[in-house]
Formats: C-alpha cells, sequence, structure tokens
C-alpha cells in the first residue's frame, strides 16, 4: 500500500509501497529573551515582566507576559496575577495547505497570524513550616491559523482504491 507523508515544510509525497519514507531536515532557530523582576525582600509585591523573540524558517513568535505577586496577612498569603500576549506568523515552506485537501495550497497565500492571550490568577498559603497550599487558574485564547500544515493524514478506500489527504 502507498504512503503518503509531508516533509518538515509541508511537501506532500506519496511512496510507494514497501519503500521507507526517508527525507533530510535542516532548520536554525534564533531566539532572544529578557526579563525584568524587582527583588525587595522588604517590599509586599514583586512585579516581573519579560519579552520573546524567535524566529525559525517557518514561524516566528513575538511576545510579552507580566505578574505581580502580592504577598498578605504577615507574608503568609500570596496573591499572584499575571498575563501575556503573543503574535505570530506561520509561513510553511511551500505555501500553506487547504484543510481537509489533496495537499493543494492556498492561491496567493504565505502567511498567516496567530495570535495568543492569556491570564492567570493565583493564591497561596503557608500553612505550617513544612506545609503550604496553592492553587492557579489560566485562561487562553488562540486566534487565527491554529492548523499544523505539515501533519497529513491519507485514507485509502480498500474497495475502490480512492485515496485522500488531509
Amino acid at each position: 500500500m502507498a504512503q503518503t507523508t509531508t516533509s518538515a515544510s509541508g511537501t506532500v509525497t506519496t511512496i510507494p509501497a514497501g519503500q521507507v519514507p526517508l527525507t533530510s531536515f535542516k532548520d536554525s532557530r534564533y531566539r532572544g529573551r529578557s526579563r525584568v523582576a524587582e527583588a525587595v525582600p522588604s517590599a509586599p509585591s514583586s512585579p516581573r515582566s519579560a519579552g520573546n523573540f524567535s524566529r525559525e524558517k517557518d514561524y516566528q513568535s513575538l511576545g510579552t507576559n507580566g505578574k505581580l505577586s502580592v504577598d498578605l496577612l504577615q507574608r503568609r498569603t500570596t496573591v499572584t496575577v499575571g498575563g501575556g500576549i503573543n503574535r505570530d506568523r506561520v509561513f510553511p515552506v511551500g505555501g500553506i495547505p487547504i484543510g481537509l485537501s489533496d495537499g493543494s495550497l492556498v492561491p496567493g497565500s504565505s502567511s498567516e497570524s496567530k495570535d495568543v492571550t492569556t491570564a492567570m490568577a493565583g493564591l497561596s498559603q503557608v500553612l505550617t513550616r513544612r506545609w503550604l497550599v496553592g492553587v492557579d487558574a489560566t485562561r487562553t485564547f488562540e486566534r487565527g491559523y491554529l492548523t499544523e500544515p505539515y501533519k497529513v493524514v491519507s485514507v485509502q478506500d480498500g474497495t475502490t482504491g480512492c485515496r485522500w489527504a488531509s
């Protein structure tokens, strides 16, 4: 039975039955990150912020985040709130495949955006010298191109031999 695969850059290839699908792959990643934290032992709060940038051959991510922790009740209780945003771009080598298709590409489209917004809140409480309890909640919103352009699923009908990929 023939095997349909995709390369790391999304190119669809069909390999005849009995052959092993092999391909070479090379990618470089560049990353930068900065972080600012104010640690004053006597202060009841500790703000932190960070920014990040990452670039690969087919993906770029730019983001920032921040967090504020406030100590209460003689530093036995800590309340934390924070959030972050990422503005990413996906640009598969060869173009963006149409979902649930035979590997055809979206005409005239070479990149798509992906936006991620995250919010978090947390509470921790010192119970004894050895016991600490904490609870955190995080909510993430994602919009834009959320598909994995390099994964292809192929199906072959055993009766008719018809094949399709998605």
